[in-house]
């Protein structure tokens, strides 16, 4: 068939026409044999649109419809080839979330640690004016006060301005989460009631 499409140079409905006759002459013996073997069965043959019938025994109407089926079932399949692509990009995408809005949490949480800390330091060491020690290593040197206290009134500060900052990530992050999982639903539910 290869040779004789490069060597003949046909169009398309020549080209048609060649591979039908080609499939048709592949329908006929069977078809023929049935024909002899069991003649009454061949109107339920006709009626079934079996794709045992050659081309030139099924009418217009029964092709179109024929067409109309694989077109529909080709329709099926490239929607489910989409929903797969979507599903598993926005299944991805809520992961990444998920994974990310647990990692802001746990660092929210630790540096929320660290402000209470420093606070409750700066506090004990507001209410008494004492010597000042800071450690280094096993060591212990003597600071001045309001350095210290200027040290951790900047920390406190700080942190707190992080932990601000944290929190409007880690809503950002969940209202996109959010978002993710809705939109995953909404197209789970499309795909539902298209089936």
């Amino acid at each position: 068939m290869k040779e004789l499409v490069k060597k003949e140079k046909l169009n398309r409905s020549e080209f048609q026409l060649v591979y039908k006759t080609k499939q048709d002459l592949k329908k006929t013996i069977p078809f023929f044999v049935l024909m002899l073997v069991l003649p009454e069965s061949l109107p339920f043959l006709l009626l079934s649109g079996s794709r045992m019938i050659p081309s030139v025994c099924i009418s217009t109407e029964d092709l179109e419809k024929r067409n109309v089926k694989i077109d529909l079932k080709r329709k099926e399949l490239v929607m489910a080839k989409l929903f797969e692509q979507y599903y598993q990009e926005y299944s991805a995408k809520i992961q990444q979330s998920r994974t990310q809005l647990m990692q802001i949490r746990a660092s929210l949480q630790s540096r929320s640690r660290e402000q209470k800390l420093t606070q409750l330091t700066l506090t004990e060491l507001s209410s008494s004016r004492s010597d000042v020690y800071k450690t280094v290593g096993k060591m212990f040197i003597k600071e001045d006060y309001d350095l210290v206290l200027g040290d951790l009134k900047g920390k406190v500060d700080l942190y707190t301005r992080d932990v601000l900052a944290m929190e409007k990530m880690a809503l950002k992050t969940d209202g996109e989460l959010k978002d993710y999982e809705r939109n995953l639903e909404s197209l789970i539910k499309k795909v539902s009631a298209s089936a």
